[in-house]
């Protein structure tokens, strides 16, 4: 669900991205091309400075244009001469590489390289190349024109993937958009040149005498055919049949308009066979000669060789249309192409059609293990696998990273899609070999079939997307159809991250309270703070349904200040009401449990937030535990151990939550400052290994003894469980057989009593707590 949610995202992603490459290629000035990229680059990532540099013949150059904040002081026109950029760094970036520092602290550059982005205060970098094409009559290749780069002042940033894609693409049609500006420049010298040629006589002349149907060819125009003078005639034969087939009707119509006087002038790019076989690309001018009745008495022009000023917009539009990697169509091509078919569709209801989403499953690892050239080559052979499993009429594209598409038309029955979807799968199942190394790769696919409801190519795409994380969903190595509940959960999940973000205004947020009980005394020991929140439309919301996306939001940081600053007050106050549950004569006194989460875990200033609430709110440390989950903990063991003895030395307590779910590990028990494990649930509720659960319990106690920490069994339900765990000598125990989770009032009640357990003669009834 997570991903259907980041999918949406980058639906909308894909479309701004789309405004921008039209507003850059809706100039052809550089000047004006360059300020739109950078002007929207800045409100896309909010960062404090977008710049692009170029560079000179040295190798050195100057920031040219430049979009910044209120905040940065501006680095326009300034000159760089940075003795970091070495031949290394250069090739980086004529590869296409991009650079990604997140803090420029602690990030491995050299130090003159440091110092340079220190001097521009910067805390965070994240550089693009600019490569523009240069496009000879023979080969073309990329000239590293400049760089494009992001700037973030007000401390570390960490750059996600899809800013750096994004970042990337943009580049990528900045540079084509040069290319073409270039391209223009170079045709208008062009032109210039050809009149010049022409008042020269350099281009071919032709005059047609209509009196006499006859044409006279000049020396000039039979060369640039190949011919000498003596090998072409003069009738107009001589021109017309000439012409590639293709091009005739377009020519005679481009012909016939002029003569019949509906165009001011003749002019026709066509294509014409040369005396060598070859056909080549030629520019025909003309103007009639009329009477005073408007009968045509000649007419009379040039002929002008622009095969190659052909051949480089050929070229130009069709890198522009196609993966420079794999040669496949790219995303705006299948896009064109997939809306060319539903305009077919609606036009013709037999007509119909499937989109194939596939996602390489676990590509990254082959990047991150042998490198981006490892996987490009993996990469270009996955395309040729996947060209021989469709039919001429079908599309293949690549659409960016290891997503690849597939359009199937005119399909007869939908069993055709899930046909292709299965070759595909049978295509990859061989293995990879690729310099070396073997590998063996598979798909998930996601499939969505042309159905009249949908408007736009975009909306068809982004269905069979949904459908392929359903896949991956299913286990990976499969294919899914789409099914309209796929976006109905989308959006309800969006709709859920919208009022989650509102709950903490609206204040519709919680705390109950469920009470862990001293084992052998009946006494209630500490609290565990549970937050629940209460939709003003769908009443009471499962944690289980909005932790999960506070995490993923960043929301859940300012939720969890709010627990855990809710949860001190309210232990001050029972703390203040009823004297007796603080600390002395060797009881550590009623304590509150507050859960962390991973997301809170990573924030740098974790600490001194807890220990501000601790002490803005006047509770004394002891009376506080925080749990951490195994998971958490070892995600950065390092990281974890300091932060967990800067909170210890606090006198806070600790506790490690659902042990023997996780790594369950010894070492670490050892080294982290660890009061008390929480033993998880699934081992104390009723399953069919339940004798093999009990024996893990005992091993966790008893660990937990030798090492000097107490227990906590959570899920306790029936009476069977709780005197199986006194006879472990289990410490403490929670679960519903003592309490559910109950408001504040209800638990400052609860405080007031002592739990009669099974070991006295009044054993508490479920009925009677």
């Amino acid at each position: 669900m997570e991903a259907e949610v980041e999918l949406q995202r980058q639906y909308w992603r894909s479309k701004l991205f789309a405004e921008i490459a039209l507003k850059i290629h809706q100039s052809s000035r550089v000047d004006a091309i360059l300020q739109t990229m950078v002007t929207e680059v800045r409100r896309m990532l909010q960062c404090d400075r977008v710049l692009v540099y170029q560079f000179d013949a040295q190798r050195q150059g100057s920031f040219v244009v430049e979009a910044t904040g209120n905040g940065p002081y501006s680095l326009l026109g300034k000159t760089v001469s940075d003795p970091c950029f070495t031949t290394h760094y250069h090739q980086k970036y004529l590869e296409g590489r991009t650079s990604a520092i997140d803090d420029v602290e602690t990030a491995r550059i050299s130090v003159c390289h440091r110092q340079l982005l220190r001097q521009f205060g910067v805390q965070a970098n994240l550089v693009v190349p600019i490569l523009q094409p240069v496009i000879e009559p023979d080969r073309s290749q990329n000239l590293l024109w400049g760089l494009l780069l992001a700037h973030h002042c007000q401390g570390p940033r960490q750059w996600q993937p899809f800013e750096q894609d994004l970042l990337q693409q943009i580049a990528v049609q900045a540079g084509v958009a040069l290319g073409q500006s270039q391209l223009v420049s170079a045709l208008r010298e062009s032109e210039a040149r050809y009149a010049l040629a022409v008042r020269g006589a350099n281009d071919g002349l032709w005059d047609w005498d209509f009196l006499t149907n006859r044409v006279y060819f000049s020396p000039r125009w039979k060369a640039l055919l190949g011919y000498r003078d003596s090998e072409v005639g003069d009738q107009p034969q001589e021109w017309l049949d000439r012409v590639y087939v293709d091009d005739q009707a377009q020519l005679r119509a481009e012909l016939d308009a002029h003569l019949q006087g509906r165009s001011d002038h003749f002019e026709s790019e066509h294509r014409i066979r040369h005396a060598d076989g070859s056909v080549r690309w030629v520019l025909c001018r003309g103007l009639a000669i009329r009477d005073g009745r408007g009968n045509v008495l000649r007419m009379a022009g040039s002929l002008a060789d622009i095969h190659e000023r052909k051949l480089v917009e050929s070229r130009l539009l069709h890198d522009a249309l196609h993966d420079a990697l794999t040669g496949l169509p790219n995303r705006a091509l299948f896009i064109d192409r997939l809306g060319q078919t539903m305009a077919i569709a609606r036009r013709q209801r037999n007509h119909h059609f499937a989109v194939l989403f596939l996602d390489l499953d676990r590509f990254k690892v082959v990047n991150d293990s042998l490198g981006h050239l490892c996987g490009d080559r993996l990469l270009v052979e996955l395309a040729n696998r996947l060209r021989t499993c469709v039919r001429p009429q079908d599309t293949v594209a690549r659409l960016g990273g290891d997503e690849f598409a597939i359009l199937l038309t005119d399909l007869d029955q939908p069993e055709i899609a899930t046909r292709a979807a299965e070759r595909v799968q049978l295509a990859l199942k061989a293995p990879f070999d690729v310099d070396g190394h073997e590998f063996t790769i598979t798909t998930s696919i996601g499939i969505a079939f042309g159905t009249p409801e949908y408007a736009r190519p975009g909306d068809v795409l982004r269905d069979a997307d949904l459908a392929m994380y359903r896949a991956k969903e299913l286990g990976r190595n499969c294919y899914a159809a789409f099914d309209r509940s796929f976006r109905e959960r989308v959006i309800a999940q969006l709709h859920l991250e919208r009022d989650l973000r509102r709950a903490m205004e609206r204040q519709e947020f919680f705390l109950t309270y469920q009470p862990i009980v001293d084992l052998a005394t009946g006494r209630v020991a500490s609290l565990e703070a549970l937050v629940r929140w209460h939709h003003p439309d769908r009443g009471l919301v499962s944690p289980a349904e909005f932790i999960p996306m506070a995490e993923e939001t960043g929301t859940i940081i300012p939720l969890g200040e709010w627990i855990l600053r809710e949860a001190c007050q309210q232990m001050m106050v029972w703390l203040q009401a009823i004297p007796s549950l603080r600390s002395a004569h060797g009881w550590a006194g009623l304590s509150v449990s507050v859960n962390l989460s991973a997301r809170q875990f990573t924030q740098p200033n974790l600490a001194q937030s807890i220990e501000g609430i601790v002490a803005e709110t006047g509770l004394p440390p002891q009376h506080l535990k925080l749990e951490i989950t195994e998971s958490v903990v070892m995600a950065d063991a390092k990281t974890a151990e300091a932060l967990l003895r800067k909170l210890r030395d606090r006198g806070i307590q600790l506790s490690i939550d659902d042990f023997g779910t996780g790594y369950s590990s010894l070492s670490y028990l050892q080294r982290f400052p660890i009061d008390t494990i929480k033993i998880d649930r699934s081992f104390v509720t009723r399953s069919p290994d339940q004798e093999s659960n009990w024996a893990i319990v005992r091993a966790i106690i008893a660990l937990a003894e030798s090492l000097g920490m107490d227990t906590v069994a959570e899920g306790i339900e029936t009476i069977e469980q709780l005197r199986q765990l006194q006879s472990m000598d289990c410490s403490y125990g929670q679960g519903y057989w003592f309490s559910r989770p109950i408001d504040g009032e209800a638990t400052g009640q609860l405080l007031l009593k002592t739990f009669e357990l099974p070991r006295s003669p009044l054993a508490l009834r479920g009925d009677d707590r």
